[in-house]
C-alpha cells in the first residue's frame, strides 16, 4: 500500500513542444537576398573576365606589333647588301636570263606594291600596282586570294650575311669558282653573288652534284637549269679575297592560313628557297593591315636623305628609295571590346578603317633607313 504521502495530489499535464518553420514571405525574401547576391557575384565575374580578355588582346596586340615590325626592319635594313661594298658604288653584273624578270631581278634590291583593287575577295594578281607576280619560269610566287584586300606587299631582295671566300684565283672569267668548304649549304640551282670591293657576279650555279664530298668547286655554265645562265664569263676573274653569297629573295604580305574568313590575318613572308621553290612562312597573327611610302633622294647632293615619300605604285625610279615608311595595323583576333570600332587610322601617310566591329587595335610606324645605299 503506497504511502499517502507519495500518493499524486493531482495531474501534471505535459504539452507538446511546438515546432516553428519558415514562413513563405520569409522565404521568398531570402530567395531574393540570394538571386542578388549572386547576380552581384556573376557581374563581378564577367566584368573581371571582360577585363582580363581584354588586357590580354592587348598584350598580345603589343607583342604582335612589335615582332612585325622587326622582322620588317631587319631585312630592310639589309635590302641592297651585297658584301664588303655598297651597291650604288659597285657594277653588278646579272648572268641570269630575263634578268628583268619580276621572279629573278635580284638587283632591284627593293619594290613594293600598291593595292589599287576595288576591295573584294578574293584578290587578283591585277588588283596591285604593278601587278603580284604569278608563275615565273615554274616557281609560283603569288596565286590569287593569297593576299588580304587593302594591304601592300614589299619585295626584298640582299646577299646573305653570311659569305663564303674563295679557296683560290680563278683561273679565268669562265673558270668554276672553288670553295674549301660549304657551310652555307650551296646546292645546284641556287642563285647566288660573287663580290669583292669593286664588283658583283649574280649567277645560277649548275654543279657539281656532289657538294661537301669533296668537290665544291661552283660551276656557272649556261642552258642547264631554269632559269639559267644566259652567259657563263664573269665580269673578272675573282681572287681569293672574293666571297660567295646566297642571294635571298623575301616578300611581305598580308594573308590568311586558308581562304576561310574564320582565320584571322597575319603577316606572312614568302621566301625563294632555290630556283624552283617558295617557301611560305607565317610570321606573326593579328597583323591586319600594312602599308608602306617609300622616301626618294630626289636632290643632286645625293645626300641619301628622303626629300619626299610615295607610295609603291608612283615610285618610278627604286635606285633612289633610301628609306621606307612603314604602317602596320595590330589587331586582337577576337571580339573583345564592348564598343565598336568606327576609327580610322593613318598608316604610313594613308588611312585604314573602319572596320565597325569589336576588336582592339593599334598602330604601330617607324621610319627604316637602308643601310646599303
Amino acid at each position: 500500500m503506497i504511502p499517502r504521502r507519495c500518493q499524486a495530489t493531482g495531474t501534471v499535464r505535459i504539452g507538446r513542444r511546438r515546432i516553428a518553420g519558415l514562413s513563405i514571405v520569409e522565404l521568398m525574401v531570402a530567395l531574393t537576398i540570394g538571386l542578388i547576391l549572386l547576380a552581384a557575384l556573376t557581374r563581378l565575374f564577367v566584368t573581371s573576365r571582360s577585363t582580363y580578355t581584354l588586357e590580354e588582346g592587348l598584350a598580345r596586340i603589343q607583342e604582335s606589333g612589335r615582332f612585325a615590325m622587326e622582322f620588317l626592319a631587319q631585312d630592310i635594313r639589309m635590302a641592297g647588301y651585297i658584301g664588303c661594298t655598297n651597291s650604288t658604288n659597285t657594277t653588278v653584273q646579272n648572268h641570269l636570263n630575263n634578268p628583268t624578270n619580276p621572279g629573278v631581278d635580284v638587283t632591284q634590291y627593293l619594290s613594293g606594291h600598291r593595292y589599287t583593287g576595288s576591295g573584294s575577295s578574293p584578290s587578283a594578281l591585277t588588283d596591285w600596282t604593278p601587278a603580284l607576280p604569278g608563275t615565273i619560269n615554274g616557281v609560283v610566287y603569288f596565286s590569287a586570294g593569297d593576299v588580304e584586300p587593302n594591304t601592300d606587299v614589299l619585295v626584298i631582295r640582299h646577299a646573305s650575311e653570311t659569305g663564303i671566300k674563295l679557296g683560290e684565283t680563278m683561273a679565268n672569267t669562265s673558270a668554276v669558282l672553288r670553295i674549301d668548304t660549304n657551310p652555307g649549304g650551296f646546292v645546284d640551282n641556287d642563285i647566288v653573288m660573287v663580290s669583292d670591293c669593286s664588283n658583283a657576279d649574280i649567277f645560277q650555279i649548275t654543279g657539281p652534284d656532289n657538294f661537301g664530298a669533296g668537290t665544291n668547286n661552283l660551276v656557272h655554265n649556261t642552258g642547264e637549269s631554269t632559269p639559267g645562265n644566259a652567259t657563263k664569263p664573269l665580269s673578272k676573274a675573282y681572287t681569293s679575297d672574293a666571297q660567295v653569297m646566297k642571294l635571298i629573295t623575301r616578300v611581305y604580305y598580308i594573308g590568311r592560313r586558308s581562304s576561310s574568313a574564320s582565320n584571322p590575318p597575319a603577316l606572312f613572308r614568302k621566301e625563294l628557297a632555290t630556283s624552283a621553290a617558295m617557301n611560305t612562312q607565317e610570321l606573326v597573327e593579328g597583323i591586319e593591315t600594312m602599308r608602306f611610302a617609300f622616301g626618294e633622294d630626289t636632290d643632286a647632293t645625293s645626300d641619301k636623305v628622303a626629300n619626299i615619300y610615295r607610295i609603291g605604285s608612283a615610285v618610278t625610279n627604286w635606285g633612289k628609295v633610301v628609306s621606307v615608311r612603314v604602317g602596320l595595323l595590330a589587331a586582337t583576333t577576337t571580339n573583345v571590346d564592348p564598343t565598336t570600332d568606327t576609327r580610322v587610322y593613318t598608316l604610313a601617310n594613308d588611312s585604314a578603317g573602319p572596320y565597325s566591329d569589336n576588336k582592339r587595335r593599334r598602330v604601330f610606324s617607324s621610319t627604316i633607313q637602308l643601310r646599303n645605299r
